[in-house]
């Protein structure tokens, strides 16, 4: 295991250049192209619960997979047309699937459900509530009751003066009162309050920092001062502050450690640590928290977090 971090790290500092700013160290894979248990064909959804197990979506193989924080693979259960999932406080793992969220135990059992938008992603906020995102009829933004009441929606045809979400495709909650969108063919982040008030946006089309060809998923750090963003066609995840600052990237095209082909689903644990859906390389990747070049990591901090 030591030998594997020190690799992976030696691997990323080779590539990295001052511009990738706060990248964190590269911890483990797993995975691999496959119908077998922890196998993926092109997974696109994780998710991590308060205990540290993660929850995949596996689209090509209809199901969703439970594994330890470190990819040792526990249980499974059958879920078709499934898009994204998402852990809340409650406990519950949800599930978005095609017209319907679906809600579940930690193994699996079904709990409840109900009709949705059909959309791409799901992200579950610190008082239980659902939000989905949809990318037809101009983007639509939806929140639900952890029982499936709708509580509010948000797009240019609904909320007077709310602006088109076109290609919306993730969204995202930071525990602090606001709501992210990601717009693929727009290249752009927005960041929005509880009200649907526009706070702050950033992006443009492109491959230099803070430039995005097409991205898709988006996640918050537990604390929610950071912001991961999944750029897919750049193969590389891009960490920006809460207000849109650039912080840094981490990724390149390619099959080794903390390289991607076509990543979308991000996950991030209470603990910081970042788990990427490496979507067309068939694994799950997890990387540490943020590293900058005045707190290099030690083994004591790797031991500690990841034993």
């Amino acid at each position: 295991m030591k030998l594997r971090v020190v690799l992976a790290i030696l691997a990323l500092s080779s590539t990295a250049s001052p511009c990738w700013g706060q990248v964190p160290p590269f911890i483990t894979s797993w995975g691999g192209f496959g119908t077998g248990d922890g196998q993926f064909k092109t997974p696109v959804g994780v998710g991590v619960d308060a205990d540290g197990f993660v929850y995949v979506v596996d689209t090509n193989v209809p199901r969703i997979q439970r594994f330890t924080r470190t990819g040792t693979y526990v249980s499974q259960w059958p879920c078709s047309d499934a898009r994204d999932v998402e852990v809340g406080p409650d406990g519950c793992v949800y599930v978005l699937r095609t017209g319907l969220i679906s809600k579940y135990s930690t193994t699996g059992v079904l709990l409840s459900g109900w009709a949705a938008r059909n959309g791409s992603s799901i992200a579950v906020d610190v008082d239980g509530s659902v939000w989905t995102s949809s990318g037809y009829d101009g983007g639509v933004v939806s929140r639900y009751t952890n029982s499936g009441v709708l509580l509010s929606e948000w797009a240019a045809h609904l909320a007077p003066g709310f602006p088109g979400l076109d290609d919306l495709d993730g969204v995202a909650v930071d525990g602090r009162g606001h709501f992210y969108t990601v717009q693929r063919s727009e290249a752009l982040v927005r960041k929005f309050t509880m009200t649907g008030s526009l706070v702050a946006q950033w992006g443009a089309f492109g491959v230099g920092n803070g430039q995005f060809n097409w991205p898709v998923r988006i996640a918050t750090s537990p604390d929610g001062t950071k912001v991961y963003v999944v750029d897919y066609q750049n193969s590389r995840i891009q960490v920006f502050s809460d207000t849109g600052s650039y912080l840094g990237q981490w990724g390149i095209a390619g099959s080794g450690p903390g390289q991607f082909l076509n990543p979308i689903g991000i996950g991030v644990d209470r603990d910081g640590n970042v788990y990427v859906a490496d979507t067309n390389n068939s694994r799950i990747q997890l990387f540490g928290d943020v590293v900058t070049s005045t707190r290099p990591i030690s083994w004591a901090d790797l031991k500690r977090r990841y034993r």
